[in-house]
């Protein structure tokens, strides 16, 4: 799931000027694409610095978005959690920019929680992001979250009900629709052992291996 999130949280194409120019942001996503984490952190927390400096709050929220998904995606669940909350206050105006870095920030409190058990706050926060979410793959991936808690607290029917909204006219048969197709059958079987989730869990799994591409 923190992968996921994590995903969604790349280098925006569209940025602005205030941050489009900073060496350090660049540096800091260019880490995190990378994969290296712990550099892509140490850069993040300078371009915060670095904008504090210069009074410039998006530049600041932005740092501090992507400092939470990093520290949840390495297991800090609380730092996560607190870095997304601290974020919220510098997201000050509204723009399409500023509605991307909501989606991401409750995406990952959401996650952070989560992670924690605590999986109705959770889906508080995954409810917020999905009033954030602007593509069509943002609001599958979340509803995929909230369904996932909703089978964790074994509240099964309304896990199914979130799973099969996630699935309804999607015919793009990449690995997130293999991956709710996957968590769907799970879910069926939870709620009754003589369901046999095999045949959907292959369909699934043939969906990653035509695309090379496993969860």
């Amino acid at each position: 799931m923190l992968l996921l999130v994590f995903f969604l949280c790349k280098k925006d194409k569209e940025d602005t000027s205030s941050t489009r120019n900073s060496p350090l942001l660049e540096t800091a996503h260019d880490y995190k694409e990378k994969g290296k984490l712990d550099s892509a952190l140490n850069y993040f927390y300078k371009a915060k610095i670095d904008f504090q400096n210069k009074k410039d709050t998006l530049g600041i929220a932005k740092s501090l978005v992507n400092i939470g998904v990093i520290l949840t995606e390495k297991g800090d669940f609380y730092g996560g959690q607190e870095t997304s909350l601290d974020a919220l206050q510098f997201i000050k105006s509204k723009t399409l920019e500023t509605n991307q870095l909501l989606f991401l920030d409750y995406t990952n409190l959401g996650n952070a929680n989560y992670s924690y058990g605590d999986y109705r706050k959770a889906i508080y926060f995954y409810d917020l992001a999905l009033k954030h979410a602007e593509k069509d793959i943002d609001s599958k991936l979340t509803l995929n979250f909230k369904g996932n808690c909703y089978r964790d607290l074994k509240e099964y029917d309304k896990a199914l009900a979130i799973y099969n909204e996630a699935l309804a006219n999607d015919t793009t048969k990449n690995k997130e629709w293999a991956r709710i197709v996957n968590n769907e059958a799970k879910t069926r079987w939870l709620k009754n052992n003589n369901y046999n989730p095999e045949p959907n869990f292959h369909i699934a799994l043939q969906v990653c291996v035509d695309q090379k591409d496993f969860f």
